[in-house]
């Protein structure tokens, strides 16, 4: 309840303890009249005492007595005051004095009263509520016989309060990043901003600039703008950011509020970091049509960050079969694969596949290697697939043994068993003196000279293919006798000689 004015003085209340009850009012001026309007009343009680105008319609406060009407003097008796709010506001500052008389000995009261001097006990009742009532106890006893007579006077604290708020709004920001992410991940960034103070935080903004080199949104100065935030009350802003490099991103994000409030975050750091393939192949330089060719992959991981979910790949060459492949590779189509998995910065693994060509040429393979976050790697080798030079020479003669006088015919058989052609092919036979040169015949033309029959050189003879030169003699002397051929080829690194006996006879 709010008064425009409070009463200068308290009407007083007599209360008589004895064997016949009465009350008594002090000598007391009445105050003014409030300027407000009179609260409503609760109800009508009956009273010993209405406060301040002894008039129920214009007072605010009912007070009550309750004493025995006859009591044995030196025995303890308890008497009580009771003050009830009568109107339907609250009641503030209500005080109750009670002037304790001569030949009266107070042992206790509930609530403990307060001495103000002149044997008078003060007893504060603080704010009572509309139609609440408060009650106070005391306990004591009659020194002597007689009449008792004490007086109780009812007070309200004469003051008309206005409440202000005196408030002092803070702020406290605290930011979130992780401490490390790849170079292809987002930045997850989460701002929360807290008035930890009293009162509200008007306006709040918060803002954070972002490094050099990230962005969030295409901007690198983020803004949002809060609005108010009460005591205790906090809000999270977030945002996605992306660097454009690796490398370690630091900043702190600000606040403002009104009236001049500033706070700053505490500082993150974000470590970007990245993992980078090399790929190296290795393979044979020449293998034969016959050979199996084993290609060698090694794949590292030269970044700062372990690259997972590694894929190496290699193409199995044209005109080549899969044959096998090691750590767990598997050959399908035309590729061999390997699930490598983890590989750790600076760290690298190694495999191979083995193919079987089947035809010649060169034989190339292409393979690539992947991981989450790093920029592919590839890498190639070729291998030249040359077929086997294998030339079989043969020397037979027709008749042995033969008289002197007689001819013998020799027959000279190249076979061509490798699987490439051979080139430039040169026959040439050599005569012991025993023979005398007849004539010669075959692929290529035949000349003597000195016991020597030279044939022009085959420029080719096919794979699986042959021919034959024939040489004729006349044995003119008698003896075990020795018809030498000797053959060149391109493909050859150094002659091919093969001899046929003879017996001449006479």
């Amino acid at each position: 309840m709010k008064l425009s004015s409070l009463f200068a003085r308290s009407w007083a209340l007599a209360m008589v303890a004895s064997l016949g009850a009465c009350v008594c009012f002090g000598d007391r001026e009445a105050p003014p009249p409030p300027s407000k309007p009179a609260p409503k009343k609760v109800m009508e009680d009956p009273c010993d005492l209405l406060y301040p105008t002894g008039v129920y319609q214009s007072s605010v406060l009912c007070l009550n007595k309750d004493a025995p009407a006859e009591v044995v003097a030196g025995e303890s008796f308890e008497y009580q005051l009771s003050v009830k709010n009568i109107t339907t506001d609250p009641i503030a500052g209500v005080h109750v004095v009670d002037k304790m008389p001569p030949g009266f000995d107070m042992e206790a009261s509930t609530p403990t009263g307060t001495p103000v001097g002149g044997g008078a006990i003060r007893f504060d009742l603080g704010t009572i509520s509309p139609g609440q009532t408060k009650s106070i106890v005391i306990r004591g006893r009659a020194t002597g016989t007689g009449q008792l007579t004490n007086c109780a006077m009812l007070e309200i604290d004469n003051e008309y309060c206005v409440p202000t708020n005196v408030v002092n709004p803070s702020l406290k920001l605290e930011k979130k990043a992780p401490a490390q992410v790849l170079a292809c991940d987002m930045i997850p960034i989460s701002i929360t901003v807290t008035n930890d103070g009293q009162g509200t935080a008007r306006n709040v903004v918060v803002t954070d600039n972002l490094p050099d080199g990230m962005t969030a949104n295409g901007q690198s100065s983020l803004s949002w703008d809060v609005g108010d935030l009460a005591s205790g009350q906090s809000k999270t802003v977030t945002a996605n950011a992306k660097a454009s490099r690796t490398g370690s991103f630091s900043n702190t994000a600000n606040a403002t509020a009104e009236p001049g409030i500033m706070t700053s975050s505490n500082t993150t750091t974000t470590n970007v970091v990245k993992p980078a393939l090399s790929l190296t192949m290795s393979c044979p330089g020449v293998r034969y049509n016959n050979q199996n060719i084993e290609f060698q992959v090694a794949v590292s991981n030269n970044g700062n960050a372990s690259c997972e979910g590694t894929v190496v790949e290699a193409t199995i060459p044209a005109g080549t079969s899969f044959v096998s492949a090691s750590d767990g590779g598997s050959g399908a189509g035309n590729k061999v694969q390997w699930m490598v998995g983890s590989v750790a910065a600076g760290g690298s693994k190694s495999m191979s596949f083995t193919v079987r060509p089947n035809s010649l040429g060169t034989k190339t393979s292409n393979a690539t290697a992947t991981c989450a976050c790093s920029d592919p790697a590839d890498a190639m080798c070729t291998t030249d697939v040359k077929g086997i030079p294998a030339v079989l020479l043969e020397v037979i003669d027709i008749e042995d043994p033969i008289p002197v006088g007689g001819n013998e015919t020799y027959v000279i058989k190249v076979t061509n068993q490798g699987s490439v052609e051979d080139t430039n092919i040169r026959i040439v036979a050599e005569l012991e003196s025993e023979m005398e040169y007849v004539s010669s015949s075959g692929a290529t033309t035949g000349t003597h000279s000195g016991g020597t029959v030279t044939f022009a050189p085959l420029p080719s003879l096919g794979a699986k293919a042959s021919t034959e030169w024939r040489v004729v003699v006349k044995a003119v002397g008698a003896g075990d006798v020795r018809f030498k051929v000797i053959m060149n080829t391109d493909e050859l690194s150094r002659p091919v000689e093969e001899t046929e006996a003879t017996n001449f006879y006479n």
